[in-house]
């Protein structure tokens, strides 16, 4: 194929060509800017998941949690959580890990919820506690308290909910990002009062 001469191609007036050129700079302008309100909204979390929530079974059958339907697992959050989901894109996690009461006696929730709550200290720096909350979560004990620090030079808010089963205690551990943290705090709650255990 011939490649024309600069003469050949110029068959438009002049003024034409620079009102196709500015149209088209503004069509891109418009969908960068689109596209840059969506990811945006994503990044803070706040475009509306898909009802109803999508439903997460623990590993080992004894409970389940309901989060929006744009959670997904996420085996790499903790090795031994029978639940592990979060939404990346939001910076938005939780764990569920199980454990038989009869391996702890007689203990008692609120000093089971001090001893989840201990180790926190040694691995989160400048970590700073709230005062322990008494919740009721589809019928069950529950005792719940916040902690913010850092984490690899990361400032983290988690919540740490532990929760009084017939034969099992169950920690529910959900983390955000500190600046994200209150935004995020409805969310979080409602996928921890979504927690269920399983007969």
């Amino acid at each position: 194929m011939t490649i024309p001469s600069p003469e050949a191609r110029r068959k438009f007036p002049i003024w034409i060509i620079f009102v196709i050129v500015g149209a088209v700079l503004l069509t891109l302008c418009v969908g960068g800017i689109a596209v840059f309100g969506v990811y945006n909204a994503l990044s803070q979390n706040l475009l509306p998941a898909s009802s109803p929530p999508a439903l997460f079974v623990a590993s080992d059958g004894q409970s389940q949690v309901r989060a929006p339907d744009n959670w997904q697992e996420l085996p790499e959050l903790h090795d031994d959580a029978e639940i592990r989901i979060g939404n990346e894109v939001g910076e938005t996690y939780l764990i569920v890990l199980t454990e038989a009461r009869e391996d702890f006696g007689e203990l008692p929730l609120d000093e089971y919820i001090d001893l989840v709550t201990g180790s926190f200290s040694e691995t989160i720096e400048n970590a700073e506690f709230s005062d322990v909350r008494t919740l009721t979560i589809n019928g069950m004990e529950a005792l719940q308290l916040d902690i913010t620090g850092t984490v690899d030079a990361t400032d983290i808010s988690y919540t740490i909910t532990c929760v009084a089963g017939e034969t099992n205690y169950f920690q529910l551990i959900n983390w955000t990002l500190a600046e994200q943290a209150e935004r995020n705090r409805s969310l979080l709650d409602g996928v921890i009062t979504s927690f269920e255990q399983l007969p």
